[in-house]
């Protein structure tokens, strides 16, 4: 069968058709959207592996995805950490369900494994946007469950260092607020490493996680000297529960650039020239920095 696809709206033409048409599939996605992608793949062993991403660099995407019995009989369903190696219980609904929610540029490896041996208590997959229920409560339909948190916002007021990549300089500044570099004239060719500090009082703590908000760059958080973490894709949130202490913390993000908007400055440079400063095809400014709002959840 030889069908011509429309120039516009391919998902729901394609969603159709292979519902009409019974054509075969392992999983279903209830809301298609052009930036969310799967691959699969069957290793030796039987264990199906999903990797699941949302490439769309600003907007999280909510769907349900159902997996079909031909990957879920007779195997446990589990969420690989991609940065650290952990794994967590992927708590499926009775259908074979579960309702994601995929942050701007966020990946999920799924793994579907035969139980090889029995583990203990093993710990559950709650993603940390729905522990601090930010998301839900934006929505006004928090589930059952959902952590309630105090919240401090951090958003103003920080000192700030450049540390220039190409210079080997440091430049000191204070940020009233939080602001794209390239939208300041004096930092909007920067490029290395932004050291944003502070501190904050916490007073009867237990779980603590900090959201950086949105970020343009790779982040590593330092909190009373420990990293907590780096984070380069998804939402930048970071339990931050085993550095914080009763009282002052100190606090330190770490933003590390790209080299687009200072290559705009190497105007002889023939690299620069052809691809960020070609005439007619130069390249725009690019955000940098910790644009927040930066908040704790505790």
């Amino acid at each position: 069968v030889f069908v011509e696809p429309p120039k516009e709206g391919f998902l729901p033409w394609y969603d159709s058709l292979m519902k009409a048409e019974q054509l075969p599939h392992y999983l279903d996605i209830e809301s298609p959207n052009l930036y969310v992608m799967q691959n699969r793949y069957t290793t030796d062993d039987g264990s199906e592996m999903l990797f699941i991403s949302n490439s769309n660099r600003y907007n999280a995407h909510e769907t349900k995805i159902t997996f079909s019995r031909e990957i879920t009989k007779g195997k446990h369903p589990w969420i690989w950490d991609l940065q650290t190696g952990q794994r967590f219980k992927l708590p499926l609904d009775d259908d074979g369900s579960y309702n994601f929610d995929l942050g701007p540029v966020e990946s999920l490896l799924i793994v579907f494994e035969k139980p090889h041996y029995r583990e203990e208590n093993p710990q559950i997959w709650q993603p940390l946007q729905q522990v601090i229920g930010e998301d839900c409560r934006a929505k006004g339909r928090c589930s059952e469950g959902t952590t309630n948190l105090n919240v401090n916002d951090l958003s103003n007021d920080w000192m700030v260092e450049l540390r220039h990549s190409r210079t080997d300089t440091i430049m000191e500044t204070h940020f009233d607020t939080l602001t794209d570099l390239k939208e300041l004239e004096d930092y909007k060719h920067f490029t290395g490493t932004i050291v944003y500090k502070k501190s904050f009082e916490l007073y009867e703590i237990s779980r603590t996680i900090l959201n950086l908000g949105t970020v343009e760059g790779v982040a590593e958080v330092f909190v009373n000297g420990q990293s907590a973490g780096v984070r380069y894709f998804g939402r930048r949130l970071f339990d931050i529960s085993d550095f914080v202490k009763e009282g002052n913390n100190e606090i330190e993000i770490h933003v590390l650039t790209t080299m687009g908007n200072y290559m705009k400055t190497m105007t002889d440079n023939l690299v620069a020239k052809i691809y960020v400063n070609r005439k007619g095809r130069e390249q725009e400014y690019q955000p940098m920095g910790m644009l927040g709002p930066v908040k704790v959840y505790y």
